[in-house]
Protein backbone atom coordinates (compact mmCIF):
# COMPACT_ATOMS: atom_id res chain seq x y z
CA UNK A 1 0.00 0.00 0.00
CA UNK A 2 1.37 3.17 -0.64
CA UNK A 3 0.66 4.48 2.63
CA UNK A 4 3.62 2.45 4.05
CA UNK A 5 6.02 4.39 1.34
CA UNK A 6 8.25 7.02 3.14
CA UNK A 7 9.61 9.64 0.76
CA UNK A 8 11.80 12.36 1.84
CA UNK A 9 12.22 15.51 -0.36
CA UNK A 10 14.96 17.82 0.28
CA UNK A 11 15.87 21.15 -1.26
CA UNK A 12 16.08 24.53 -0.30
CA UNK A 13 13.16 26.19 -2.50
CA UNK A 14 10.31 25.93 -0.57
CA UNK A 15 8.11 25.77 -3.84
CA UNK A 16 9.76 22.52 -4.54
CA UNK A 17 9.39 21.02 -1.69
CA UNK A 18 5.46 21.84 -1.49
CA UNK A 19 4.42 21.01 -4.73
CA UNK A 20 6.69 17.55 -5.08
CA UNK A 21 4.65 16.73 -1.27
CA UNK A 22 1.36 17.55 -2.43
CA UNK A 23 2.14 15.46 -6.22
CA UNK A 24 3.41 12.47 -4.03
CA UNK A 25 0.86 12.78 -1.12
CA UNK A 26 -1.74 12.91 -3.29
CA UNK A 27 -0.86 9.54 -4.28
CA UNK A 28 -1.26 8.31 -0.94
CA UNK A 29 2.59 8.35 -0.31
CA UNK A 30 3.48 9.32 3.57
CA UNK A 31 6.18 12.58 2.44
CA UNK A 32 8.23 14.37 4.70
CA UNK A 33 10.42 17.39 3.71
CA UNK A 34 13.86 19.05 4.70
CA UNK A 35 15.49 22.61 3.39
CA UNK A 36 18.98 21.68 4.11
CA UNK A 37 21.31 18.25 4.15
CA UNK A 38 22.08 18.86 7.84
CA UNK A 39 18.06 18.55 8.81
CA UNK A 40 17.76 15.64 6.63
CA UNK A 41 20.58 13.56 8.08
CA UNK A 42 19.06 14.19 11.39
CA UNK A 43 15.64 13.21 9.89
CA UNK A 44 17.42 10.01 8.06
CA UNK A 45 18.54 9.49 11.78
CA UNK A 46 15.65 8.66 13.42
CA UNK A 47 13.45 7.82 11.07
CA UNK A 48 13.09 4.95 7.56
CA UNK A 49 12.47 6.23 4.31
CA UNK A 50 12.18 4.41 0.93
CA UNK A 51 13.00 6.97 -1.39
CA UNK A 52 15.13 10.16 -1.54
CA UNK A 53 15.10 13.20 -3.71
CA UNK A 54 17.88 15.47 -3.18
CA UNK A 55 18.76 18.44 -4.97
CA UNK A 56 22.18 19.26 -6.03
CA UNK A 57 22.61 22.33 -5.47
CA UNK A 58 21.95 23.37 -1.72
CA UNK A 59 24.12 25.91 0.65
CA UNK A 60 26.17 23.59 3.50
CA UNK A 61 26.57 20.14 2.50
CA UNK A 62 25.38 19.95 -1.06
CA UNK A 63 23.58 17.11 -2.74
CA UNK A 64 26.47 14.90 -3.90
CA UNK A 65 27.62 15.03 -0.64
CA UNK A 66 24.38 13.77 0.79
CA UNK A 67 24.40 11.47 -1.64
CA UNK A 68 27.85 9.55 -0.57
CA UNK A 69 26.76 9.77 3.17
CA UNK A 70 23.60 8.35 2.23
CA UNK A 71 24.98 5.35 0.17
CA UNK A 72 27.60 5.32 2.76
CA UNK A 73 25.44 5.16 5.70
CA UNK A 74 21.97 4.14 4.65
CA UNK A 75 22.53 1.66 1.86
CA UNK A 76 18.82 0.72 1.65
CA UNK A 77 17.58 4.08 0.53
CA UNK A 78 16.85 4.90 -3.26
CA UNK A 79 18.13 8.17 -3.97
CA UNK A 80 17.02 10.36 -6.95
CA UNK A 81 19.06 13.83 -7.58
CA UNK A 82 17.14 17.33 -8.95
CA UNK A 83 19.16 20.28 -10.17
CA UNK A 84 17.71 23.05 -12.22
CA UNK A 85 21.31 22.73 -13.93
CA UNK A 86 21.15 20.14 -15.89
CA UNK A 87 24.97 18.66 -16.38
CA UNK A 88 26.11 15.13 -17.87
CA UNK A 89 28.98 15.29 -15.46
CA UNK A 90 26.87 15.62 -12.36
CA UNK A 91 24.67 13.26 -13.68
CA UNK A 92 27.22 10.66 -14.09
CA UNK A 93 29.02 11.39 -11.27
CA UNK A 94 25.65 10.63 -9.35
CA UNK A 95 25.04 7.25 -11.17
CA UNK A 96 28.74 6.12 -10.11
CA UNK A 97 27.83 6.80 -6.44
CA UNK A 98 24.53 4.97 -6.45
CA UNK A 99 21.89 7.50 -7.24
CA UNK A 100 18.63 5.66 -8.76
CA UNK A 101 17.90 8.49 -11.19
CA UNK A 102 18.35 12.41 -12.07
CA UNK A 103 15.42 14.88 -12.45
CA UNK A 104 16.08 17.96 -14.54
CA UNK A 105 13.75 20.52 -13.07
CA UNK A 106 10.87 22.01 -13.75
CA UNK A 107 9.43 18.18 -12.82
CA UNK A 108 6.51 17.08 -14.77
CA UNK A 109 4.07 15.33 -12.24
CA UNK A 110 3.22 12.75 -13.25
CA UNK A 111 6.84 11.60 -14.34
CA UNK A 112 7.58 12.01 -10.80
CA UNK A 113 4.51 9.65 -9.63
CA UNK A 114 6.04 6.92 -12.40
CA UNK A 115 9.71 6.98 -11.37
CA UNK A 116 8.02 6.02 -7.82
CA UNK A 117 6.22 3.25 -8.42
CA UNK A 118 9.56 1.67 -10.41
CA UNK A 119 11.60 2.23 -7.73
CA UNK A 120 8.60 0.53 -5.19
CA UNK A 121 8.32 -1.88 -7.80
CA UNK A 122 11.45 -2.58 -7.82
CA UNK A 123 12.68 -2.69 -4.52
CA UNK A 124 9.11 -5.38 -3.93
CA UNK A 125 10.79 -7.89 -6.39
CA UNK A 126 14.59 -7.32 -4.91
CA UNK A 127 12.85 -8.41 -1.62
CA UNK A 128 10.79 -11.21 -3.28
CA UNK A 129 13.79 -12.59 -4.67
CA UNK A 130 15.46 -12.49 -0.88
CA UNK A 131 12.66 -14.32 0.42
CA UNK A 132 12.34 -17.18 -2.35
CA UNK A 133 16.64 -17.27 -1.59
CA UNK A 134 15.57 -17.87 1.95
CA UNK A 135 12.78 -20.43 1.50
CA UNK A 136 15.18 -22.02 -0.92
CA UNK A 137 17.91 -22.10 1.57
CA UNK A 138 15.36 -23.82 5.01
CA UNK A 139 13.79 -26.17 1.89
CA UNK A 140 17.76 -27.77 1.34
CA UNK A 141 17.93 -28.29 5.29
CA UNK A 142 15.32 -30.33 5.11
CA UNK A 143 16.29 -32.40 2.33
CA UNK A 144 19.71 -32.40 2.23
CA UNK A 145 20.78 -31.58 -0.90
CA UNK A 146 24.23 -30.90 -1.73
CA UNK A 147 26.31 -30.46 -3.96
CA UNK A 148 28.10 -27.92 -6.30
CA UNK A 149 28.21 -29.72 -9.94
CA UNK A 150 26.78 -28.10 -12.78
CA UNK A 151 23.88 -30.98 -12.62
CA UNK A 152 23.16 -29.98 -9.30
CA UNK A 153 23.09 -26.63 -9.66
CA UNK A 154 20.90 -27.04 -12.60
CA UNK A 155 17.99 -28.77 -10.27
CA UNK A 156 18.54 -26.24 -7.54
CA UNK A 157 17.47 -23.28 -10.15
CA UNK A 158 14.52 -25.39 -11.44
CA UNK A 159 13.65 -25.82 -7.79
CA UNK A 160 13.77 -22.06 -7.11
CA UNK A 161 11.63 -21.62 -10.26
CA UNK A 162 8.92 -23.99 -9.99
CA UNK A 163 8.41 -23.12 -6.47
CA UNK A 164 6.70 -19.65 -6.65
CA UNK A 165 4.25 -20.80 -8.80
CA UNK A 166 1.21 -23.33 -8.71
CA UNK A 167 2.19 -25.53 -12.03
CA UNK A 168 1.74 -28.87 -11.22
CA UNK A 169 5.59 -30.46 -11.81
CA UNK A 170 6.29 -33.81 -12.86
CA UNK A 171 9.61 -35.63 -11.99
CA UNK A 172 11.26 -37.85 -13.49
CA UNK A 173 13.93 -40.43 -12.82
CA UNK A 174 15.00 -43.84 -12.14
CA UNK A 175 14.66 -44.92 -8.58
CA UNK A 176 17.10 -43.61 -5.98
CA UNK A 177 18.15 -40.96 -7.86
CA UNK A 178 16.54 -38.51 -5.33
CA UNK A 179 12.78 -37.08 -6.83
CA UNK A 180 11.14 -37.65 -3.47
CA UNK A 181 13.83 -35.16 -1.98
CA UNK A 182 13.56 -32.62 -5.23
CA UNK A 183 9.52 -33.12 -4.47
CA UNK A 184 10.47 -31.96 -0.72
CA UNK A 185 12.26 -29.44 -1.80
CA UNK A 186 9.54 -27.54 -3.56
CA UNK A 187 7.37 -27.82 -0.83
CA UNK A 188 9.61 -26.54 1.59
CA UNK A 189 10.42 -23.56 -0.87
CA UNK A 190 7.06 -22.58 -2.12
CA UNK A 191 3.95 -20.61 -0.37
CA UNK A 192 2.44 -23.50 0.75
CA UNK A 193 5.55 -25.12 2.98
CA UNK A 194 3.35 -24.81 5.94
CA UNK A 195 0.66 -27.01 4.77
CA UNK A 196 1.59 -30.62 4.31
CA UNK A 197 3.10 -32.52 2.37
CA UNK A 198 1.03 -35.69 1.63
CA UNK A 199 3.03 -38.57 -0.21
CA UNK A 200 1.43 -41.35 -1.85
CA UNK A 201 3.09 -44.35 -3.18
CA UNK A 202 0.92 -45.39 -6.40
CA UNK A 203 2.35 -48.76 -6.51
CA UNK A 204 0.43 -49.87 -3.13
CA UNK A 205 -2.93 -48.76 -4.76
CA UNK A 206 -5.07 -50.94 -6.14
CA UNK A 207 -5.45 -50.54 -10.57
CA UNK A 208 -7.95 -47.74 -11.45
CA UNK A 209 -7.58 -46.61 -8.02
CA UNK A 210 -5.04 -44.24 -8.54
CA UNK A 211 -6.80 -41.70 -10.69
CA UNK A 212 -9.67 -41.42 -8.23
CA UNK A 213 -7.50 -40.91 -5.04
CA UNK A 214 -5.76 -38.19 -6.52
CA UNK A 215 -8.10 -36.26 -8.48
CA UNK A 216 -11.74 -37.17 -6.65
Amino acid sequence: MNDSVRILIVDDELIVRESMQGWLEEDGYHVEVAETAEVALGMIGEKEFDIAFLDIKMPGIDGIELLKRLKDQYVTIDVVMMTAYASVDNAVEAMKIGAYDYLTKPFDPDYVSMMVRKIMARRQLEQENVRLKENIETALKHVHIIGESSAIQAILKQVEEVASSDTSVLISGESGTGKEMVARAIHYASPRRFEPLVVVSCGALPEGLVESELFG
